[in-house]
């Protein structure tokens, strides 16, 4: 299955997701197309006039959705998806990943809420949709609507 043109929608009676939105948005999306087999995800659209999932507009250039694109793009192409994304009863969302090497990762959120999540032993640290790498302290961390990436250590 192909899902040729998606975004986050905007009308006139529906107003721009923030750039927070924007950003959770982009990489549950990708993640969970992953996870329920879409062979082709394309985003629409990079650059047009109108501003559905728009990434780039003249003069500003890129928008911050744009690096949390790069980003999980970082986080999936060549990894794999080594169990489909669930969802625990505490509505927090995990999607395993491995990589060749021994690494191990785990993309976690929960939707329109925060939590703390305990962190299993083997991941000391945790990436960011900023690509910005923080540790783990005390086998905890907090989260929320944009996914984190819990790590064995730094992506190969």
């Amino acid at each position: 299955m192909w899902d040729t043109e998606s975004s986050w929608a905007y009308t006139s009676t529906m107003a721009m997701p923030t750039a927070e939105a924007q950003a959770a948005y982009i990489a549950k999306y990708y993640l969970l197309h992953w996870s329920l087999g879409v062979a082709r995800f394309s985003w629409y659209a990079y650059d047009a006039s109108n501003p559905w999932g728009t990434f780039y507009t003249y003069p500003a250039g890129e928008s911050p959705a744009a690096g949390v694109y790069e980003q999980t793009y970082q986080w999936m192409v060549g990894a794999t998806l080594t169990a489909p994304c669930s969802e625990a009863a505490s509505n927090i969302w995990t999607c395993p990943l491995s990589r060749p090497g021994g690494y191990s990762a785990e993309a976690v959120w929960i939707s329109n809420s925060s939590a703390t999540f305990a962190v299993p032993a083997q991941f000391p640290q945790y990436l960011d949709l900023a690509g910005v790498t923080h540790p783990i302290t005390n086998g905890t961390v907090t989260v929320w609507d944009e996914p984190i990436l819990l790590q064995t250590g730094p992506l190969p």
